[in-house]
C-alpha cells in the first residue's frame, strides 16, 4: 500500500477527521488506499506551529483534543482514500473552510491531495517512513476503527 509521512499534529487531525487535504508542492497522480504516517521527529517550526494551533482553536475543544493528546510518533495511524489532488488556485481558496485553510500550506500553485474515507488504526503499527509516497508493507485492514 502506498503510504505518506507527515509531520504531527496533522496526521491526527486528519485521522479524527479535522484536516481532509494534505498540501504538497508536489502533484501525485496516485488514487487510492493510503497509510498516513506519523513521522519520527518533530521539526522545531513544527513546535511553534502546533502552540499557535493551539491558539487559534481556543474555542474548538475536538481540535484541541487532538493537539493536546499524546501522538506516536513513527508509525502508521490511519488509512484514507487519496481520491484527488488538486492544484491550488484562487478559486480552490475560496472553496476552503476557514479551519481546512489554517490546517495547510495553501500556497498558490502548492496541490492539495484530497483525502476522504479515514479510518483510525486501533493501535498505531510503528514504521519507518520516508520522504515522498513509499510503499508500506504493513497490514492495516486489521484493528481499523470506524467505517
Amino acid at each position: 500500500m502506498k503510504a505518506i509521512t507527515i509531520w504531527n499534529p496533522y496526521p491526527y487531525l486528519i485521522g479524527y477527521g479535522h484536516k481532509h487535504n494534505e498540501t504538497r508542492s508536489w502533484a501525485t497522480d496516485y488514487r487510492g488506499k493510503i497509510a498516513i504516517h506519523s513521522a519520527k521527529k518533530n521539526d522545531k517550526k513544527i513546535e511553534l506551529l502546533k502552540l499557535n494551533l493551539l491558539q487559534f482553536f481556543s474555542g474548538n475543544k475536538a481540535i484541541q483534543d487532538v493537539l493536546t493528546m499524546q501522538q506516536q510518533h513513527g508509525a502508521v495511524i490511519c488509512t484514507a482514500y487519496l481520491t484527488d489532488c488538486i492544484l491550488i488556485d484562487e478559486k480552490f481558496l475560496k472553496s476552503l473552510s476557514k479551519i481546512e485553510y489554517v490546517l495547510g500550506n495553501y500556497e498558490i500553485g502548492r496541490y492539495a491531495w484530497k483525502l476522504e474515507n479515514v479510518h483510525m488504526l486501533a493501535e498505531p503499527v510503528p514504521a519507518k517512513g520516508q520522504q515522498r509516497l513509499w510503499n508500506w508493507k504493513g497490514d492495516c485492514d486489521y484493528g481499523v476503527q470506524g467505517s
